[in-house]
C-alpha cells in the first residue's frame, strides 16, 4: 500500500502471508451482556410472576439454557488461539475450511448485511462449496478484508503486481 502527499511518502508493503484472528474485546464484550441480560431477566421474571412459580420457573430454565448455549459459544471462540483465516499469495485458509488455491476460488467478496446491525461477510466459492464468514468479531475491517481479497488475487494472477 503506498501514501503520499508533497512531504510524505510511506510505503507498507503487504506481506506474503496475513492471519487474522478474533478480536477479543468484542467477543468478551458480548459475553458480559449475555451474562447481565441473564441475570437481569432472572430477577424480573422471578419478581413479576408471585404465586407461579413453576411456569416462571420453567420459562427462566429455558430462557437460562438458551443463553448459556450462546455464552459457551462466546467464550469457546474467546478462547480459540489459531488465526480464523489466513490470506496468502497462494491462497486462504480458515478455522473451518481446508487451504483453497486461488486457482480453485471464485467469487470472492465482502458484503454487508443490515437489520438489528450492521454484519459484514467474506465470501468465496471453494471446490467443496460456498464459504462464508463474519468479520465483525475479527480484527480486520470489512475495507481492509477487500483490499487484502484485490491484493493477493491480483498478485496470484500477476506475481509481479505492486500495489
Amino acid at each position: 500500500m503506498r501514501l503520499s502527499n508533497t512531504k510524505i511518502v510511506v510505503a507498507n508493503p503487504i506481506p506474503p502471508e496475513t492471519s487474522i484472528y478474533f478480536y477479543g474485546w468484542s467477543v468478551l464484550f458480548e459475553l458480559i451482556l449475555f451474562v447481565l441480560f441473564l441475570c437481569a431477566a432472572a430477577l424480573v421474571f422471578i419478581l413479576s410472576l408471585p404465586g407461579k412459580e413453576v411456569f416462571s420457573l420453567a420459562v427462566l430454565l429455558i430462557m437460562g439454557l438458551c443463553l448459556l448455549f450462546s455464552i459457551y459459544g462466546l467464550c469457546k471462540a474467546l478462547l480459540r488461539d489459531g488465526p480464523q483465516i489466513i490470506i496468502s499469495n497462494g491462497g486462504i485458509q480458515t478455522a473451518n475450511s481446508a487451504f483453497y488455491k486461488w486457482d480453485e476460488i471464485t467469487g470472492e467478496y465482502v458484503f454487508e448485511t443490515s437489520g438489528r446491525g450492521k454484519k459484514y461477510y467474506l465470501d468465496f466459492n471453494g471446490p467443496e462449496g460456498k464459504v462464508r464468514i463474519l468479520l465483525n468479531n475479527l480484527n480486520i475491517s470489512a475495507d481492509g478484508m477487500g483490499i487484502l481479497l484485490h491484493f493477493y488475487r491480483q498478485r496470484h494472477i500477476n506475481p509481479d503486481f505492486k500495489y
